[in-house]
């Protein structure tokens, strides 16, 4: 009787341990989203590279930043049109959501991006973005839709 009661109450654990894990994995995938929606885009390369990653904020960069560069310039003379290297949002958390996988209680995630101007768009803001707050704002999104999820 006894075995049967802590079974069953092992199983309830990890039922629920499961349904958190996978409203973080949701929930973080949706802060890249949001991320990627409200990111400035002119070349496309800072909303392109919108990460996420389990313990480590130390995300790839790709396009790279002489990519970025190269597109910039191409832009800023009239060859091309802004936003070539944008990712749809839904592909950028598409791409968190595999980032996430194997998430277990106890990891930290982190949505980030590593571009050497990242710092710059969401200390100051651009244009598109004043006061930036990219990343400020897609956690609060974040936090807001797993806290709702829950109540």
């Amino acid at each position: 009787m006894a075995d049967d009661l802590v079974r069953d109450l092992m199983g309830i654990m990890e039922a629920i341990e499961a349904r958190v894990i996978a409203a973080l994995i949701d929930d973080a995938a949706g802060a890249a989203e949001h991320a990627a929606e409200i990111a400035p885009i002119y070349s496309g390369g800072y909303e392109a590279n919108i990460r996420a990653a389990l313990n480590t904020d130390d995300v790839p960069v790709d396009p790279s930043e002489d990519e970025i560069r190269a597109e910039q310039r191409r832009i800023a003379r009239g060859e091309i049109a802004p936003g070539r290297l944008a990712l749809p949002p839904a592909e950028i958390g598409a791409r968190a959501r595999d980032a996430l996988r194997g998430l277990s209680l106890g990891d930290t995630v982190y949505v980030a991006n590593a571009v050497s101007y990242a710092g710059i768009i969401e200390d100051r803001g651009t244009a598109t973005v004043p006061g930036g707050n990219v990343f400020r704002l897609s956690a609060e999104a974040m936090a807001a839709a797993f806290e709702a999820r829950w109540r």
